[in-house]
């Protein structure tokens, strides 16, 4: 941030201060102006706090507008008449003047000349713009001094604008002018309120024709702010040259043109410089993390909000956002040319193991990282095809192979601070230099002895790296761990098994249904010390909130898959955390299934998105359970607001929103000795943890979806570390309906699905990619990589590729300013890996049941590990 954003604010005040010290002692008391002033602030101030204002602030982004700027401007006087901010008066009181001007110094009263109403105006919309640059307003909602420091600037330069229109020349004349500034500040709150409410499409068109690569959302609110402010301003500074016109009427009238002339010349250059230094460092910013104000997307209905900065030019997260929306804004790829897309270039890793996950592209290099050995490989977007700038190999303990549960698989690295952060498959986190190459930090977070591996994306959020452990199939007790970006070190850890005191459940937590209430429930609910082998891993995805600084993640399956080898609920598996990002405490949790009975993960992604839901704005999470259910919560208190199915279920009818317990069928419980046939879902879920997607454009996620069914039966089960601990036998097939998977577009708002394009040979088992050209992109297992459009399903393009896709889609925008998606290809993950040579398609309880569902899969691919790159 430009040191002359800090500097301008505390200036002004530093000055007025002093000029209230020449002012004292004169006598002047409070006159009617001030009086009216003072009665007109308290009227304003009550207008904009009542309830009736709130509620419709609530719903209606003009009224939210209008009563920001009523508090800003219009309650200002009340601010100015209140104690100590009399202080920050700055025109004198015309009698005052007019007495010193006879002895003052004459730069005394070139000073004086520069403080005319006009001035201090344009200190005040100076005011207004610094602090609402977007570094230093997302700094200072983070901290309460800047945050108040920030609202005395608004009201405070808007009482001195107030008061020297009421107390200038014209004395008590001055309700004219104080009239005409009201009148002023009221037309640029309506304006403002209804160009926000009209569509940024149609406002935009002039700047989108030479921008064709379109713009970020920082790029959005500045336009926004630029058409806002011509019109609005020009009232503004019309109301201050009819006083300013007057004032210039005065004796020497010649200097106060010529300084005010220089002055606000100054002010203007000022603005300038601090604007384009802002934009020109957002342009070069390379600091730890991805940018993340909140905001509204370009094309997203006036109600929507995200939690941060979609992706853009760049991908610099797993998710690409904060809030999992797997959304870009990039939209030279549209519904109209979607079908030239072709293949630009390819790379292969050299490993033909499952490729899960997504490339990160940072500046002109993107970052792959590959399944063991877990390379990480940089390569240089300005050559030709792509060429290889250096590969790290880690070699991570070989021991882990033997260990892993569903594959070698790795989901993927984050940036941060110059530093690329990922997870090794034995259990470690590297942070390698983005630049060179070289191994920043190394740090041991699991132990393989115990079962444990990593195959989850980390969250970076501030200084800390988070992640979560994998390995619930062996017994393992799981957690997440915050690492210090800069060296690595573990700042905390919290379990998700085990005392409150360990799971990090304090004073502060607050579980919103009776059910999840208690006292050392992580013990409470389950037999003697078989917590400490629950499982409940995090091998999942994770999601951001900056404004609450809560982070939000999914626990895995209780260790053993017999249920009743673990009466109980079984806290906190199969369930969703809030949790503080700084420190891990649990703000509340929400367990979606207890006592789960089919392996029913909950790590899937949960969407971060501030809506209006059921008649009123809600912060939501939204989770596209294994379960097979569509679960949608407030995320500030962990209410369940709806449970519907989006593939066919049977395991339950339902959920009880008042209980948020799920109404279950007792025919399909599982229990030991008994084989219990025709689940749905089978325990790869309604959906796996490939990920959903997206778009505040459509207000549609697109979840990619598995109809697989299942018979299971309990066995028994003895824990030996380090070995599989399961305790059933699973057989999968195909589900209902006479297909196995699905592209499913849910209307969130509504609670439904809006369409469907199924998948008759294979569930689908790649993440999901939404754009702003209204362009969706997928892969099928057998190799198909699509793109369709995001409003109808209808298929725009597809291309076959060498090997069946389980990775995440991306897109970026190249050196050369093209718009680019890329994706990997190379089948594999828990379902896939049944397309491996080794393993044998013969026995349908193999791969813990999969084989039974996917043994055609040899048939149509075979292994990859090819990375593609797709343009127009």
């Amino acid at each position: 941030m430009p040191v002359t954003s800090l500097a301008v604010a505390p200036l002004i005040y530093a000055i007025g201060l002093w000029r209230l010290w020449r002012v004292a002692g004169t006598g002047h008391g409070v006159s009617r102006p001030q009086a009216a002033a003072f009665a007109i602030g308290w009227i304003a101030l009550v207008a904009a706090l009542s309830p009736a204002m709130a509620s419709w602030s609530e719903t209606s982004l003009a009224v939210h507008m209008v009563q920001h700027e009523t508090l800003m401007v219009v309650a200002a006087p009340l601010v100015a008449m209140s104690g100590s901010a009399i202080a920050m008066l700055w025109a004198l009181p015309g009698e005052a003047r007019r007495s010193l001007a006879t002895t003052a110094p004459r730069w005394r009263l070139a000073w004086r000349v520069a403080t005319a109403p006009l001035t201090v105006f344009l200190l005040h919309a100076a005011a207004l713009w610094i602090w609402h640059l977007p570094r230093f307003y997302q700094a200072a909602l983070k901290s309460p001094s800047l945050h108040a420091a920030e609202h005395v600037s608004f009201f405070g330069t808007a009482a001195l604008f107030w008061w020297g229109l009421a107390h200038g020349r014209y004395g008590r004349a001055g309700y004219g002018p104080a009239a005409l500034y009201v009148f002023a500040t009221t037309a640029h709150s309506g304006l403002l309120g209804a160009l926000f409410t009209v569509s940024p499409r149609v406002l935009y068109a002039w700047y989108r024709g030479g921008h064709p690569g379109g713009f970020t959302a920082l790029e959005d609110q500045q336009l926004a702010g630029l058409i806002m402010w011509v019109p609005a301003g020009a009232i503004f500074v019309g109301a201050g040259l009819a006083f300013f016109a007057g004032w210039l009427r005065e004796s020497e009238r010649r200097a106060r043109r010529a300084i005010s002339v220089v002055s606000l010349c100054a002010l203007v250059m000022m603005s300038a410089s601090v604007t384009g230094c802002e934009r020109l460092s957002e342009a070069r910013r390379t600091g730890p993390g991805p940018y993340a104000p909140a905001g509204w997307p370009a094309g997203a209905p006036p109600g929507l909000r995200v939690v941060s900065e979609v992706a853009g030019n760049e991908w610099r997260m797993p998710s690409g956002d904060y809030g999992n929306l797997r959304y870009s804004s990039l939209n030279t790829i549209t519904t109209a040319n979607a079908m030239h897309l072709r293949p630009i270039t390819t790379l292969s890793t050299g490993i033909a193991r499952g490729h899960e996950g997504q490339p990160l592209v940072i500046g002109s290099t993107m970052y792959v990282v590959t399944p063991f050995p877990n390379n990480l490989i940089a390569v240089d977007l300005t050559k030709p095809g792509g060429a290889v700038k250096w590969i790290y190999e880690p070699h991570p303990d070989s021991r882990a192979v033997g260990i892993a549960c569903c594959d070698v698989v790795n989901r993927g690295a984050a940036y941060a601070d110059g530093k690329v952060i990922y997870s090794l498959l034995d259990a470690t986190v590297v942070a390698v230099d983005a630049e060179t190459g070289a191994e920043r930090w190394r740090t041991r977070v699991g132990d393989i002895n115990k079962g444990e591996t990593f195959t989850a994306a980390p969250l970076v959020v501030k200084n800390k790296v988070i992640v979560g452990n994998s390995g619930g199939e062996l017994g393992v007790r799981g957690y997440v761990a915050a690492l210090d970006v800069s060296s690595g070190t573990e700042l905390w850890r919290a379990f998700n098994t085990g005392p409150d005191a360990d799971v990090k459940i304090g004073p502060t937590f607050r579980a919103f249904y009776a059910k999840d209430r208690g006292t050392d429930l992580g013990t409470q609910s389950w037999p003697r010390d078989q917590w400490k082998l629950g499982g409940s891993t995090v091998w999942g995805w994770m999601s951001y909130d900056p404004e609450t600084n809560l982070f939000f993640h999914g626990t895995g399956n209780p260790g053993v898959w017999n249920p009743d080898l673990r009466p109980g609920d079984n806290k906190w598996s199969s369930s969703i955390f809030a949790r503080d990002a700084d420190t891990g405490e649990a703000r509340w949790a929400y367990q979606v299934s207890p006592h789960d009975q089919w392996d029913y993960d909950e790590i899937m992604e949960n969407v971060l998105v501030d809506m209006d839901y059921g008649g009123r704005r809600r912060k939501l999470l939204v989770h596209p359970g294994r379960t097979g259910f569509m679960y949608v919560l407030d995320r500030e208190v962990g209410e369940l607001l709806s449970a519907e199915p989006f593939q066919p279920v049977n395991w339950a009818h339902g959920y009880d929103l008042k209980t948020g317990k799920p109404l279950e069928n007792e025919d399909k419980h599982t229990h030991y000795g008994t084989v219990t046939q025709g689940i749905c879902p089978s325990s790869t879920g309604g959906k796996e943890v490939v990920p959903s997607a997206f778009s505040p454009r459509t207000g549609l996620l697109y979840v990619p979806a598995h109809n697989t069914c299942m018979d299971y039966g309990g066995v028994e089960a003895n824990y030996i570390a380090g070995t599989p601990y399961l305790g059933a036998d699973v057989k999968m097939y195909q589900g209902p309906g006479g297909y196995h998977g699905e592209l499913v577009a849910w209307d969130v708002a509504n609670n439904r699905k809006a369409w469907g394009i199924k998948d008759l040979k294979f569930p689908l088992y790649s993440g999901v990619l939404a754009t702003a050209g209204d362009v969706v992109f997928y892969g099928t297992m057998d190799g198909w990589f699509k793109a369709i459009d995001a409003r109808t399903g209808n298929q725009l393009w597809q291309f076959h590729c060498a090997s069946g896709i389980v990775g995440n889609p991306i897109t970026y925008l190249g050196p050369d300013g093209k718009q680019y998606v890329a994706v990997y290809s190379g089948v594999g993950g828990w379902m896939g890996a049944v397309a491996f040579p080794d393993l044998s398609a013969d026995d349908p309880y193999a791969a813990l049941g999969v084989v039974g569902a996917m043994k055609d899969i040899k048939k149509y691919t075979a292994a990859g590990s090819s990375v593609y790159v797709f343009g127009l």
